[in-house]
């Protein structure tokens, strides 16, 4: 991750002593360009590991409880007071994904929830504001229950983004009656990025 780097060029120049000086001037010269670091978006929690979070069984025809997602970071070592967007993207998993999955007892195939049926939150704990008001953005704009039908921008800064703001993500799946199968796992992913924002 690249980040923003001081170079420091230090010139010492000592004067001349003159006839019958008692003391010499030392004069320290510092020049510090500013480097362009990265604009990034990581994140920790059930969502980023190999064997991804499962809901506990639901009835066809009901909606979850919100469940975790990732605890999200954004980075700004732009240098710039542009700000950021993060999107939060809904698709299937792959045929290779949902192979490698652990199917529990019971389930006889494998589905795709449907991005309609997904619902994203995002919101900072006490803990996290706290963090964000002295190294990041204090108080990020979020998106609360938005359907992922179409890309949702979970998070904006609002202005200037600079520094580090971590900020938590939870969902909600539906498994409509009409559509949804008994015996079935229903998989789906959701993949953050993060953008200079819109204008």
């Amino acid at each position: 991750m690249r980040r923003k780097t001081l170079l420091v060029g230090l010139l010492a120049t000592t004067a001349a002593l003159g006839a019958g000086a008692a003391t010499a001037d030392v004069t320290d010269v510092l020049a510090v360009p500013s480097l362009t670091g990265a604009l990034t978006v990581t994140g920790a929690g059930v969502g980023t590991t190999a064997a991804p979070a499962t809901l506990s069984s639901q009835t066809v025809g009901t909606t979850s409880g919100a469940f975790p997602g990732s605890q999200l970071t954004v980075t700004d070592d732009t240098g710039t007071t542009a700000g950021w967007d993060v999107t939060a993207t809904y698709s299937p998993l792959t045929t290779t994904q949902q192979n490698a999955l652990v199917k529990p007892a019971g389930v006889v195939s494998t589905g795709d929830i449907g991005a309609a049926n997904v619902r994203v939150t995002a919101s900072t704990t006490g803990p996290l504001a706290a963090s964000n008001a002295t190294t990041g953005v204090a108080n990020p704009v979020l998106a609360s229950s938005a359907s992922l039908a179409s890309p949702v921008r979970v998070s904006r800064s609002n202005g200037d983004g600079r520094g580090t703001t971590v900020f938590d993500t939870s969902y909600t799946v539906a498994l409509p009656a009409k559509t949804a199968m008994a015996a079935t796992l229903y998989t789906g992913k959701i993949v953050y990025t993060v953008a200079p924002a819109a204008p």
